[in-house]
């Protein structure tokens, strides 16, 4: 089998960095909680696209940072208002900490969470698990808010 590639059940083959037929990565919101005006947190679940593995078909650093990139930043939607996050920021620091590896087909789980967010910065945090709970990687996010001020008519 070439390592850059794996054979589907029906006899397909599957590019492991992206299937365009495909899209994207599905990702299914379980639950959102609005903890106060400036905190939030959410629970995302998804299965492992091949085409988000490496040559040893396990999750690919690179894919669960941007799944991290994205889903921490979901978590300012609940808190977000014109003028106070709205666009969603742009990232300063996002480290990103690898403990065990996901495998293709696995179920896994992502936290989200505000820790805190002010006027300019915010700083969010992400874990990812597996079906039996355990943490396969952690994330801290520090974003640096673009919205414009709200024009005062």
């Amino acid at each position: 089998m070439n390592r850059f590639r794996v054979e589907k059940e029906e006899g397909r083959f599957s590019d492991l960095l992206y299937h365009p037929t495909e899209g994207s990565l599905p990702v299914n919101l379980v639950s959102v909680t609005k903890t106060s005006p400036t905190t939030a947190s959410a629970i995302f679940t998804f299965t492992i696209p091949a085409y988000y593995t490496n040559g040893w078909l396990n999750m690919h650093g690179a894919a669960q940072t941007l799944i991290y990139d994205n889903l921490t930043t979901l978590a300012l939607a609940p808190i977000s208002k014109p003028g106070f996050w709205m666009l969603g920021g742009v990232s300063r620091v996002l480290d990103v900490k690898f403990l065990r590896p996901a495998g293709v087909g696995e179920k896994v789980t992502v936290e989200v969470e505000v820790v805190h967010v002010g006027r300019a910065a915010a700083s969010l945090r992400g874990v990812m698990k597996d079906g039996k709970g355990r943490v396969l990687s952690t994330c801290e996010h520090d974003k640096s808010n673009i919205d414009p001020e709200v024009a005062k008519l």
